[in-house]
């Protein structure tokens, strides 16, 4: 599914803006900080119901406005909007119907973002890296999706109740096992969907970072767990081993909010060992690696984003990104840069049916 046109109001650094897309490649240049991002980050509001940064809404509104408002039209003829206001929130409406859960958007347009800050899923904590697992899983797996809702429900509830013990000084063994009997199935499911996964999705991501990278290197995702075996039984022997600690530390120490993605290069953390090149074709690797594997799943390109993907790199990884761009035909790319001469002279290399070009100067576009 691809957008036919986007128009934004009262978001980030634009007070108000219609762009119409093509199928292709949609290029916006222009320096830094005129609003190129921007307009991804509307995309991927619109695909995804959140923008780049997790929680960050409020941070998404113009300067001085209370509101903003999302709108695109896809070349199914569907109207999505998404509207946010402060002391409101945020709602989501299909053809200006509002649906009633924002997680039942997730997947119907699903969207790959490749971004300059994308290193962040290799250096930061493990959290990083289980929220974009999660994200991409649940782009075509409604059921995985509503497992992590149920679980995280639970598990919010679980440690707020451990909290409660902790201040008061007392303990509600029988709440806890409330909690306990939705988390340990809904976990079940969740670890062994992330290993179905990751089985499927590593030789493609392999096969890409060759390509990219050009080097004999074998980059590896490695699924570590606190719970294993994956049973029912083991987790609840966990769960009662970390009674004392979940007791005196107010959280809970066990279960698949703990599970963890360790990044490897020919065996070593890639964080550890990684030259920044190694890191970038890493991350170009997996989010490229998504894209693909989404098509299969979804049977439909994602739209695909990318911010500044060609900054800083070597020739030989520019032209394997463009080789590779070349064979997602038929997909809806948005691309942005600082030069347009860089772009064309890359994208002229190769023979793209459809690419348009757009200028953004300080919140507005020619």
């Amino acid at each position: 599914m691809n957008f036919n046109c986007l128009i934004i109001n009262h978001f980030r650094n634009y007070e108000a803006l219609k762009v119409d897309l093509v199928p292709g490649i949609n290029v916006f240049t222009g320096p830094n900080g005129s609003g190129k991002t921007s307009i991804l980050e509307a995309i991927h509001f619109l695909c995804m119901t959140r923008g780049f940064v997790a929680g960050g809404d409020k941070n998404a509104l113009k300067k001085g406005d209370t509101y903003f408002i999302l709108e695109g039209l896809t070349d199914q003829q569907e109207w999505i909007k998404i509207t946010f206001m402060e002391g409101r929130g945020k709602k989501v409406f299909h053809d200006m119907v509002p649906i009633d859960k924002l997680a039942s958007h997730i997947g119907r347009i699903p969207v790959v973002a490749l971004l300059p800050t994308d290193t962040d899923l290799i250096r930061e904590a493990a959290s990083f890296r289980r929220k974009y697992l999660d994200a991409q899983i649940s782009q075509y797996d409604s059921n995985y999706l509503q497992s992590l809702v149920r679980y995280e429900h639970a598990l919010t509830q679980r440690n707020a109740t451990l909290q409660y013990c902790l201040k008061k000084n007392t303990w509600d063994r029988e709440q806890l096992q409330i909690w306990e009997a939705i988390m340990i199935p809904e976990g079940i499911r969740i670890i062994e969907t992330r290993k179905q996964y990751l089985e499927k999705f590593i030789p493609q991501f392999r096969a890409y970072y060759a390509q990219i990278s050009g080097e004999a290197e074998i980059p590896d995702i490695l699924y570590e767990s606190n719970i294993e075996p994956n049973t029912r039984e083991y987790w609840m022997a966990e769960i009662e081993k970390s009674l004392d600690k979940d007791r005196y530390s107010g959280r809970s120490s066990v279960g698949c909010h703990k599970d963890e993605l360790s990044f490897r290069l020919n065996g070593a953390l890639i964080k550890d060992h990684g030259s920044q090149g190694q890191q970038k074709s890493f991350v170009m690797a997996l989010k490229l690696a998504n894209f693909v594997f989404l098509n299969a799943q979804k049977s439909t390109w994602p739209l695909l984003l990318l911010d500044d993907l060609f900054d800083k790199l070597d020739n030989h990884r520019v032209d394997a990104l463009a080789r590779l761009l070349q064979e997602f035909e038929g997909a809806q790319i948005l691309i942005t840069d600082t030069s347009e001469d860089r772009l064309k002279s890359i994208l002229d290399a190769y023979p793209f049916p459809r690419v348009q070009y757009f200028q953004v100067h300080q919140g507005k576009i020619a």
